[in-house]
């Protein structure tokens, strides 16, 4: 394809539900976030939403979406799928439910879309271990101050 007919990203967004009026196609993005707080790792994150909002494009595209992180041999998730844009004043949302997306660190990921293998847009998204140690997990010694 031609660098002019190449969809443009406008929006990728994270969030834990996505609600779509069946009458008017508005969407409602409930819980956006670019954190995950998680006690332990590794941890399962059992649900989010993915919203990828493209413009610009004319025809059918191969679309990937990564999460990746550079220390891991293989992505957290990887979706695949085809675009099709009718015509390039069109925007298209593309709505993605991810479950049981397991992070093996505790670091920032990212998330790429790739549209015929162009790198497109990416977003991080941070995992953060909160909370206290276990005393597993704890060295220091419970009696110094």
């Amino acid at each position: 394809m031609s660098s002019s007919e190449m969809p443009i990203g406008l929006a990728l967004v994270l969030c834990d539900t996505i609600i779509e009026d069946k009458t008017s196609g508005k969407k409602s993005l409930i819980g956006l976030f670019g954190q995950i707080q998680t006690p332990k790792i590794p941890c399962v994150h059992q649900s989010m939403m993915l919203l990828v909002s493209l413009t610009g494009g004319k025809g059918n595209y191969p679309c990937k979406i990564v999460c990746e992180h550079p220390d891991l041999p293989a992505p957290v998730f990887s979706i695949s799928c085809t675009v099709k844009m009718d015509n390039p004043f069109q925007v298209l949302d593309l709505i993605f439910k991810i479950k049981s997306v397991r992070f093996p660190l505790a670091s920032q990921y990212w998330i790429r879309v790739f549209i015929d293998e162009v790198p497109l847009m990416m977003r991080p998204i941070s995992v953060i271990k909160t909370g206290k140690q276990t005393e597993i997990d704890d060295d220091s010694d419970p009696n110094e101050s």
